[in-house]
């Protein structure tokens, strides 16, 4: 998982020079309309492990900041420990400021959170063939700002569409493709090594980020700038074939996907849904409607949101009369 990517990655049309996750998408599944619950990041990741809304799970702001779960037994690392799973981190986590308190069997050393750090740290525990049934979290900061020096000429790079096409900031947009770059590599390193060790064929992969990018009205904004994701599966069965799917899902349905698909009970916690009938060819769509939220990010902004295929509605809490500036670093 990354930071900050939102859809700006080479599978979803952009020219975002990410080949390694363009390969993923073709060989597995690639999700069209991915929401996710809370367009921040310590909210947002909490309701992809947690399979519930942030105001639920208690993770309401950062990590870093002082946030935390009220329950952290409810992250989906315990159930699968207890089917069996040694489970491991490698990398960013941002749902606690001490990752101990998570309870992952292995905390991967490493120097940093950019993937040039945990990529081969992913790569060393994938390079001694675990014969454990395991789950591996590899987590990249890519591509959260400060981004690197571009590399690529930003006289010929698009900025997003919100945004306002000048010198600046299609020089702005280079360092993003530059953070990709370096995250896409990362990427293709885990897979690589996935293959080599003789695992890729019996291994669920799971490609996603937590919210849109650090753009005005993108990231910790509840437009679809800010709420749409990427997520890439691809595993054995119904996790393959280059397919795409378009029904509309919020990252809270992952979890409770996960479970159905290795035969887990699922906790009751649970406000997600599973969308594997969706795969089977069984459903069309599992939601009406899904919602997504933001308390705090850098400040103090509460808001909530309704979205069904159709319409969204965006209702703001905090009784400001004037505009507030963009909550995205």
């Amino acid at each position: 998982h990354s930071h900050d990517s939102g859809r700006y990655l080479k599978p979803y049309g952009h020219n975002i020079p990410t080949p390694n996750l363009d390969r993923l998408a073709h060989q597995g599944i690639l999700f069209r309309r991915m929401l996710s619950a809370a367009p921040t990041c310590s909210p947002s990741r909490a309701a992809l492990l947690t399979g519930q809304c942030p105001h639920r799970s208690g993770m309401l702001g950062l990590a870093h900041l002082g946030w935390r779960l009220n329950d952290y037994s409810q992250v989906i690392i315990h159930p699968l420990h207890a089917s069996g799973y040694h489970t491991i981190l490698a990398g960013l986590q941002h749902i606690a400021a001490d990752p101990t308190v998570i309870g992952y069997d292995e905390i991967l050393p490493h120097q940093t959170t950019h993937a040039r750090d945990v990529a081969p740290a992913a790569v060393r525990f994938l390079r001694s063939r675990p014969q454990q049934p395991f789950f591996l979290d590899v987590g990249f900061f890519e591509t959260h700002r400060e981004y690197p020096e571009p590399v690529d000429n930003p006289a010929y790079i698009q900025p997003p569409a919100p945004i306002p096409d000048t010198p600046e900031t299609r020089l702005d947009m280079a360092g993003f493709y530059a953070s990709a770059r370096a995250l896409d590599q990362g990427v293709g390193s885990v897979l690589d090594a996935l293959e080599a060790a003789g695992l890729a064929d019996n291994t669920l992969v799971i490609s996603t980020t937590d919210h849109g990018i650090a753009f005005p009205e993108m990231k910790c904004d509840l437009r679809d700038t800010g709420m749409g994701i990427s997520l890439i599966l691809r595993g054995p069965g119904v996790f393959s074939g280059g397919k795409v799917c378009d029904a509309m899902l919020s990252n809270i349905d992952v979890y409770p996907t996960i479970c159905d698909y290795l035969g887990i009970a699922k906790p009751e916690w649970l406000e997600g849904k599973s969308f594997l009938p969706i795969l089977k060819g069984e459903q069309n769509e599992i939601n009406e409607e899904v919602f997504s939220e933001v308390t705090f990010h850098a400040a103090y902004e509460p808001k909530r949101c309704v979205r069904t295929k159709r319409w969204k509605y965006i209702r703001r809490f905090d009784g400001r009369t004037t505009c507030v500036l963009p909550n995205c670093d």
